[in-house]
């Protein structure tokens, strides 16, 4: 394997890269990408080594798509394509494998995780849905079976949960409260309660809203709130709506603002939107990572930097974000992603070129000057 030191210091503890290879160079070329040949491997190229990749070889799983992640105290817990939920200990980088955590029983894809306030980690669509931390104790409340997309703790610590039909909610894992009884029966992809204490709900047929449980549209005179929701965040008193296909909806005091790929964004099709702080907000794509820079509480100020595949990333399907210990962790579809948000920057130093033909008409001509290829 390869082995990296830490501000070139040989006492702190390395990160280790490709375990089962035998690394024989290793080199780094004018654009700051690192190129690495092995024995028997070939040759491998990492655009960057701020982004730090987790493979099946470290997790101790065969896990490949994630699909969503939490954090308390130093675990970080994650759930992957019809595998199950798993805990790993972390130390800034490095990672290892709670064994002793067990979440058996997965029925499908758990697409979201919530720790409450009470320390018990839920996992909808897994066996018994609410877990201790330890996973030695699990509790099976009622629970509607056909996805269980997003899970929200509201300020009283009740649960709700969006599903296929709506939505549910928890009070000391008892069922108290079904939406579909209340006729609010849309698939719902995303829960946000806002400052205000309105509940809004992002579903496939648009943004909808909830004032002491009667449902309306939340602005029914836009078609863009009115497609398929994926995320919903709140920042510098603005709320911000991901959707499936339109980029997102920014919703500001002086009216709407869209981002799109036309104006920056990596990806029109959002999956999910992380709050850092008030000044950073990371948008997860299914064509990379989208770091929106919020420099005025005017969105076109907003500065955009995109990160894809040959920016270090495995993929470019971003299934959730969350940061844990001061680094930002993504779920992808090709494992788990770390890095610290504050090291992490593009090169912009433009790549040296070398024409080596020069072809007119699919034919190939030495000179520009040559009158041969004007006779068609």
């Amino acid at each position: 394997g390869l082995y990296m030191y830490s501000n070139s210091d040989i006492q702190s503890k390395p990160l280790r890269f490709m375990p089962n290879s035998s690394v024989s160079k290793i080199a780094q070329d004018v654009e700051g990408n690192y190129w690495f040949s092995t024995t028997k491997g070939g040759v491998f190229c990492v655009p960057s080594i701020k982004f730090s990749y987790y493979s099946e070889d470290v997790l101790k799983n065969d896990i490949n798509g994630i699909l969503a992640l939490e954090a308390f105290e130093d675990q970080l817990f994650l759930t992957s394509e019809n595998m199950g939920v798993f805990a790993y200990y972390t130390d800034g980088n490095n990672i290892e494998i709670n064994d002793d955590f067990k979440v058996q029983g997965i029925i499908s894809n758990t697409l979201d995780l919530l720790i409450t306030s009470e320390k018990y980690l839920w996992a909808p669509e897994s066996k018994s849905f609410i877990y201790t931390l330890d996973g030695s104790k699990a509790y099976t409340p009622p629970f509607m079976r056909g996805g269980g997309y997003n899970l929200l703790e509201l300020p009283d610590g009740s649960v709700l949960l969006s599903h296929m039909k709506g939505y549910n909610r928890y009070v000391d894992f008892n069922l108290v409260y079904r939406s579909v009884e209340g006729s609010f029966s849309k698939q719902t992809f995303t829960l946000y309660y806002t400052p205000d204490s309105t509940l809004l709900m992002g579903t496939i047929e648009g943004l909808y809203k909830s004032s002491n449980q009667a449902h309306s549209k939340y602005d029914s005179s836009n078609s863009i709130l009115n497609s398929r929701i994926s995320d919903i965040i709140h920042t510098n008193e603005n709320l911000w709506i991901g959707t499936f296909d339109n980029g997102i909806v920014i919703d500001t005091d002086n009216g709407y603002y869209y981002l799109n790929e036309q104006n920056g964004l990596v990806s029109d099709r959002v999956k999910k939107m992380f709050t850092e702080d008030k000044n950073n907000i990371w948008v997860g794509t299914n064509k990379g990572l989208s770091h929106i820079k919020v420099v005025d509480p005017n969105p076109e100020n907003n500065k955009i930097t995109n990160y894809r595949i040959w920016d270090g990333l495995p993929s470019n399907e971003i299934n959730d974000i969350i940061k844990h210990n001061g680094l930002l962790w993504l779920a992808t579809d090709k494992g788990l992603v770390s890095f610290d948000p504050r090291s992490i920057s593009k090169s912009m130093l433009p790549p040296l070129l070398n024409f080596e033909d020069v072809l007119v008409n699919g034919n190939k001509v030495s000179t520009i000057r040559d009158s041969s290829i004007y006779d068609n």
